[in-house]
């Protein structure tokens, strides 16, 4: 197979994902059950290397468009690229707002602080997501004894703040390359060159997270004076290539 060729790695998985989806326990199995069960539990395999597979292909052939401007109109913006098909868009802040945020903001009390209990909620939920992202920490996060946190965006920044000082981007680029699959084959891109439109992304983050990316980075603003439309999008992309092509010059 072609890794370079998105279209292929999109095709095989189709036919992957037909037999995984066989149930062998159907009537019509009846007497192939062994071997249907082994074809299931082999496809099954399959689609999920052929998904690492076009995660790294995008990753590879991707070019980061870090998206900054007033929220309305960067989701305006991720939103129609994405309908239109046009790019791949992950959230460079699901990680911390969607794995850790709800369970850690749960279990603060009244007093509004973090203690040892958010501590040790912590530590819990770094082993089952670095488990599924297949990251293991080789020691424990030194994490502070107690902080003030009045609102739930202050947790927020408090996870964030300390998972990076202790992790750098290296844990969140592992999340978004889970990312860049789930969102890519959703509408199912397969060009040559990727964009990836990257959102809520700190400044500090455009380095490590952009590394990432095999085609370079960019980083676009977007004015409440923009009018998000196709066209747009399209000079967008434009002034993304010059920008890349001229880093490249400087280098």
């Amino acid at each position: 197979m072609n890794t370079n060729n998105l279209e292929e790695i999109l095709k095989q998985l189709d036919v992957a994902e037909q037999t995984a989806s066989i149930d062998p326990n159907e009537p019509q199995y009846a007497r192939t059950r062994s071997g249907i069960e082994n074809s299931v539990k082999q496809a099954k395999e399959k689609v999920q290397k052929l998904k690492e597979d076009y995660a790294k292909t995008v990753q590879q052939n991707g070019v980061a468009i870090f998206l900054n401007g007033p929220s309305d109109k960067v989701q305006a913006f991720a939103k129609l690229v994405n309908d239109l098909g046009e790019a791949v868009v992950v959230d460079a802040e699901e990680l911390y707002a969607q794995r850790f945020l709800p369970v850690i903001e749960q279990s603060i009390g009244k007093s509004r602080e973090w203690t040892s209990t958010q501590s040790a909620i912590m530590h819990r939920l770094l082993g089952e997501v670095g488990k599924e992202l297949k990251v293991f920490l080789s020691r424990a996060l030194r994490l502070p004894n107690t902080a003030a946190l009045p609102t739930k965006q202050d947790t927020l920044n408090f996870i964030r703040n300390v998972m990076r000082e202790e992790l750098g981007d290296d844990y969140n680029a592992e999340y978004l390359k889970k990312s860049l699959a789930r969102e890519g084959l959703k509408i199912r891109y397969m060009g040559v060159v990727a964009p990836v439109i990257v959102v809520n992304a700190t400044p500090e983050e455009t380095i490590g997270l952009g590394q990432m990316f095999g085609r370079g980075k960019a980083t676009v603003t977007i004015t409440d004076e923009d009018n998000v439309t196709e066209e747009f999008i399209k000079a967008t992309f434009k002034h993304v290539q010059k920008q890349i092509k001229q880093n490249k010059n400087k280098q």
